[in-house]
């Protein structure tokens, strides 16, 4: 396994550990976090209440991650499509400034 494949398990593990530490802080609202992994991406998502007649929740991603060259880049989604660079932390040397940055945004806006 390269450093790349370790670094994203490592990271996958801390962001489903932040994802469960801010579900059990939820406010009864039925909305979670959850950290998806596609390919070598990492994606931190918001998933709605169950609707009854599909069975399904809503899938919201929040946050993209990805790792290279030695850095994590952080991106959120554009509005009608794509990705834009988190503003406030474009890329960070490891995964737990990532962390930090997520857990002082302001108002915790994405983490409802």
């Amino acid at each position: 396994m390269n450093v790349s494949a370790m670094e994203i398990m490592r990271a996958r593990r801390a962001l489903e550990e932040f994802c469960a530490k801010r579900n059990t802080l939820a406010d009864g609202s039925g909305i979670r976090l959850c950290c998806d992994q596609q390919d070598d991406e990492l994606f931190i998502s918001e998933s709605g209440p169950l609707q009854s007649s599909s069975g399904e929740g809503k899938h919201q991603p929040l946050v993209r991650l990805s790792y290279m060259n030695g850095l994590w880049l952080l991106f959120w989604p554009r509005e009608g499509g794509g990705w834009d660079p988190y503003p406030p932390l474009p890329r960070a040397d490891n995964i737990e400034a990532v962390i930090a940055e997520f857990e002082q945004a302001p108002v915790h806006v994405h983490w409802h």
